[in-house]
């Protein structure tokens, strides 16, 4: 897939997105992201810890639909608090 590095502080050029690279980070904390080719812009996509990970495993098992949805905005919920706990230093 052909991606632009057009984050705030990107080079603007464009390049075929190979896939994500995943990072722990401390405690059961992961940092999943990709980079730039060109100018090593680095871009966070997520950050998941082992609770997340539990409800995205129990997503991938799940037939309801209206199952999914919940677990899917508890999720997205719990990501958000722990991208501004991990971004702000918090542990």
């Amino acid at each position: 897939m052909l991606v632009k590095c057009d984050g705030k502080d990107g080079c603007k050029e464009s390049f075929d997105f190979k896939g994500f690279e995943v990072e722990k980070l401390d405690n059961d904390i992961e940092k999943t992201y990709f980079i730039c080719p060109h100018c090593g812009k680095e871009f966070i996509s997520f950050y998941t810890d082992t609770c997340i990970r539990k409800k995205q495993e129990l997503i991938r098992g799940i037939v309801s639909e209206s199952e999914i949805k919940k677990l899917k905005k508890e999720i997205a919920k719990d990501m958000k608090k722990l991208r501004k706990k991990v971004e702000a230093g918090i542990k």
